[in-house]
């Protein structure tokens, strides 16, 4: 009997207290994309909200609706923004789908050193909005 009431309590407890806890109430957690480009693992992490305001496009429709000279513009002037980026130009783009999203797609973008070639590369998604995404890359696992 004694069990009952202090489940009875704890559950009366919890029915009054999570409708008003900040945490319980509904987020908006960013989808993660996992690629992989020249044998690093990324991990991009993008919201819905980004994802609807992006053009839908199909590649039996036809060119997508952002083009590489777009692309090219849009990184180059998110590198002129990052003082830290300096130096950096674009190696390589390549156009993929948005998984679980199958009308949207980005830009992969790979940033090289234009002068150091021995400094790792930076990765950016590039939305078909034209909005830039630092993509991460994934450490090695420890063995």
């Amino acid at each position: 009997m004694k069990q009952m009431k202090i489940y009875l309590a704890l559950a009366l407890a919890f029915a009054t207290l999570l409708p008003n806890a900040s945490w319980a109430k509904s987020t908006d957690w960013p989808i993660e994309i996992f690629e992989s480009m020249d044998n690093s693992k990324l991990i991009i992490f993008l919201k819905d909200a980004d994802i609807a305001v992006s053009p839908e496009w199909q590649p039996a429709t036809g060119a997508p609706p952002m083009g590489i000279a777009t692309v090219l513009t849009k990184v180059n002037q998110w590198i002129a923004d990052d003082a830290s980026l300096k130096g950096l130009g674009v190696n390589e783009i390549e156009l993929k789908p948005i998984n679980k999203h199958k009308r949207h797609w980005y830009y992969l973008v790979k940033l090289k050193s234009l002068e150091n070639l021995k400094q790792k590369p930076t990765y950016v998604a590039v939305l078909l909005s034209g909005k830039v995404v630092p993509a991460m890359v994934e450490p090695a696992s420890i063995k």
